[in-house]
């Protein structure tokens, strides 16, 4: 009896990988670290149940249970009635649980569209004695800077009606969720300006544990890559926010100016075409060039990345780049590389991610110039990959940053933050 008293239980909304996976094919971005975190949470938690609502999976049981974690498959994206699905499955098979976990990707239901309904979920909740903690996993402030990602001209009334859409969406978050948490301190400052700052907590994103990873020249070995080859990779789906032409293109520029020096690099685009977007015209040209000007450069573009594959392309690489547009959440990839305690570039436009408590605390501590972690351009870039290049001992403090920054980010860390502030 006093067991069950005390028994906690959480419901958590979110994309989920396949049974058995951390990195699913069929899911987005969220998924993974949505396990990790649920995964981390039952370690740091006694007496805790998880019933996770995720997305219907081709192939996939309606419910079972993954490590500890009941999944209830129960919703499908793209669909208008996916919030009024969740209400009835949870007042009616969990009156019990009064804890609510929302992870939140801006594409996880389908589009602006399908969440519209979310403050009229968010206000269901909350008048049914429950509490919603969301996880935003991106933040935007201004649609317009993501305008070639959905091929709309800036100022458009499409884009007017989706950053409206969007602030609505924010300012119903502030008023009806019991907590909200984002991975950086930028991110807080976004949201501070569309109401309370008492609900905003900030969580860095966790950093995962690879087991029996292999070394870098074995990796090298596994995927073809002469030893003498210096990698630059950047990872996940092909997109134009992530800035993959720009690299690409800024590869292109290095090949033509290093002379001999650019046969002895190669770039490698671990990821593909993103499966939901694939229906689009314009994405289509898009990859389609990308894959045109890597064919010219001797660059790879590998398609979809197995989970059992990741540490191969990391572990082959020397430096792993991030030349987004525009800053809009906190990058899976970045925390991967973290893993590996690999040197990183990012663009100018991520800077941003250096004032996060932790990371800012580090970089002071090691005497570490911001500008050796961020690129402003091309050119720039260009000049830091081939500094990078002919002394790689000139990133040992980045080195010793992801080392760090994996330790205080461990997801054994992490899980503890979130126990605290779903359970205080």
């Amino acid at each position: 009896m006093d067991s069950e008293a005390n028994k906690k239980r959480l419901l958590v909304i979110t994309s989920y990988p396949e049974k058995g996976t951390t990195h699913g094919k069929q899911t987005v971005g969220v998924a993974s670290y949505a396990k990790n975190t649920l995964k981390a949470l039952l370690q740091a938690t006694q007496n805790l149940d998880i019933t996770v609502l995720a997305e219907k999976l081709n192939d996939s049981e309606r419910q079972y249970t993954d490590e500890g974690v009941i999944v209830k498959r129960v919703w499908e994206r793209k669909s208008f009635l996916t919030f009024w699905h969740l209400t009835a499955e949870i007042l009616n098979s969990h009156q019990k649980t009064k804890d609510i976990l929302l992870e939140l990707e801006l594409a996880m239901f389908g589009g602006t569209v399908q969440l519209l309904p979310l403050p009229l979920f968010l206000l269901a909740m909350k008048l049914s004695g429950r509490k919603v903690t969301i996880v935003n996993h991106q933040v935007i402030s201004d649609i317009n800077e993501l305008s070639g990602h959905i091929n709309r001209e800036k100022g458009s009334p499409v884009l007017k009606f989706y950053n409206a859409s969007l602030k609505i969406l924010y300012k119903a978050e502030l008023l009806l969720a019991s907590r909200i948490i984002v991975f950086d301190e930028v991110f807080k400052d976004k949201l501070m300006r569309l109401g309370s700052t008492q609900k905003i907590s900030v969580i860095p994103h966790g950093v995962e544990t690879f087991r029996n990873v292999i070394g870098r020249e074995e990796a090298k070995k596994k995927l073809g890559i002469k030893p003498s080859e210096f990698v630059i990779l950047s990872f996940g789906y092909l997109a134009w926010y992530k800035g993959t032409d720009i690299l690409v293109q800024a590869m292109k520029k290095f090949k033509s100016t290093t002379g001999n020096k650019a046969r002895d690099t190669l770039l490698i685009l671990a990821g593909g075409p993103n499966p939901n977007h694939m229906d689009k015209k314009f994405y289509q040209d898009y990859i389609e060039k990308i894959e045109n000007d890597c064919r010219d450069t001797g660059s790879w573009v590998t398609g979809y990345v197995s989970e059992s594959d990741i540490e191969l392309y990391y572990q082959a690489s020397d430096i792993v780049v991030f030349p987004y547009r525009t800053l809009m959440s906190s990058s899976g990839p970045l925390s991967i590389a973290l893993s590996f305690k690999k040197p990183f570039l990012v663009s100018a436009a991520m800077k941003e991610i250096f004032e996060t408590n932790d990371v800012k605390k580090i970089i002071e501590r090691l005497k570490i110039d911001k500008k050796d972690l961020y690129f402003e351009n091309p050119e720039d870039l260009t000049d830091k990959l081939l500094a990078q290049q002919k002394n790689p001992s000139s990133f040992d403090k980045i080195r010793r940053l992801s080392d760090e920054l994996s330790q205080v980010r461990s997801w054994q860390i992490i899980g503890k933050m979130y126990r605290d502030i779903l359970f205080a």
